[in-house]
């Protein structure tokens, strides 16, 4: 008797080891088959990075990868960076990704681009949402985000769940992509096979310019943040408690409009309401040293003269304020040093065509 139940299970545990190894490996391939698109390969890169070798984690969307180069804060003050930001990421996502990002990343520091709701609850008040861009852009963060519980949650709680949209191709990636088994190029998959690290630690930066410029503009009172915005802040800050990690927020700069405007400033009062770590950056515009006619290419984004004032600001603070701990070896040192030598030869690209766009502006 004994000697068959030993025998049986065996078999119970082979059967679930056998399906463990399959449910492994859809996940696995849900992740390779994700589209091709640069946004889609974010977290790629923050997963190729050496296990807890960075001291901050910058989360948000554009309104954070255009303004910050790791390699240039490295150089200049030591401390090692990674951006895990998409085009229009949804600040909601945030908690989930700062879990998410632990268990590869024991970070000193979180940064939390707080631009992203001041943006949704604009498009909500101008009913100008495009809930199918939001999903897409949903999808840039889920598709990429390897198979875990962390993941599952984060679909389960923010997909938005129709007829046409079932949740379970979003849990298996490997359902809504599969197609993509026969598309893309042979360098395409090539490189999706082969390539590491981002070589330049998540930069990425554009030369165009635009000359901006501000008005004042005085609230009236008709737009409000609502309460679910602040629940989302404070979510975000329980968990930063629960991973016992420190956060901060940050307002990169933009060119202020009628919408936008108020809705930021009382994001800002809520922050110093709460007591919560926050750096505005965009109501220090001078002190940065941004010039408005040659360091933005559009209302929202600063170009590359801009992103390299708005690092040096960022790092300074960052430097002065928060003590990293040195996490690399000698040979991640030698990484992040090529990483270096690599962003300067492309910055040297991006400011001379910079330089030629300024004189078109003239």
């Amino acid at each position: 008797m004994k000697q068959k139940i030993r025998q049986d299970l065996k078999r119970v545990i082979a059967i679930a080891a056998f399906f463990c190894m399959l449910l492994w490996i859809v996940g696995e391939l849900g992740v390779l088959v994700r589209p091709f698109d640069e946004d889609f390969d974010k977290w790629h890169y923050f997963y190729a990075e050496d296990k807890d070798t960075l001291n901050v984690a910058a989360i948000g969307s554009s309104s954070i990868y255009r303004y910050w180069i790791p390699t240039r804060a490295y150089e200049k003050y030591g401390f090692t960076s990674f951006m895990i930001a998409q085009s229009g990421q949804d600040i909601h996502t945030v908690p989930y990704i700062m879990e998410e990002a632990v268990k590869s990343q024991k970070v000193d520091l979180f940064i939390v681009e707080t631009r992203q709701l001041v943006t949704y609850r604009t498009s909500e008040y101008k009913e100008q949402t495009d809930k199918e861009k939001q999903q897409y852009l949903f999808s840039t963060i889920s598709a990429g985000m390897k198979p875990s519980f962390v993941r599952m949650r984060m679909i389960h709680d923010i997909l938005q769940k129709d007829a046409g949209n079932p949740e379970i191709e979003w849990q298996i990636p490997l359902l809504k992509y599969h197609d993509n088994l026969l598309n893309g190029t042979w360098t395409e998959w090539k490189k999706r096979l082969t390539s590491g690290r981002d070589i330049y630690k998540s930069a990425t930066q554009i030369s165009k310019v635009e000359k901006q410029s501000e008005t004042k503009i005085e609230p009236d009172g008709t737009l409000v943040l609502l309460e679910e915005d602040h629940q989302i802040i404070d979510e975000i800050v329980r968990t930063a408690e629960k991973l016992n990690t420190k956060i901060l927020f940050i307002a990169t700069p933009y060119i202020a409009t009628k919408y936008r405007y108020p809705l930021q400033l009382q994001l800002d009062a809520y922050m110093e309401k709460k007591g919560y770590s926050y750096l505005n950056l965009n109501a220090e515009k001078k002190e940065i040293g941004l010039d408005l006619s040659t360091d933005f290419y559009n209302l929202y984004h600063t170009n590359i003269a801009g992103a390299n004032k708005v690092t040096d600001y960022l790092a300074e603070y960052l430097s002065t304020h928060y003590r990293f701990e040195n996490k690399l070896n000698s040979t991640q040192k030698k990484d992040w040093d090529t990483s270096v030598a690599a962003w300067k030869e492309k910055e040297a690209e991006l400011l001379a065509q910079w330089e030629e766009n300024c004189k078109e502006q003239e």
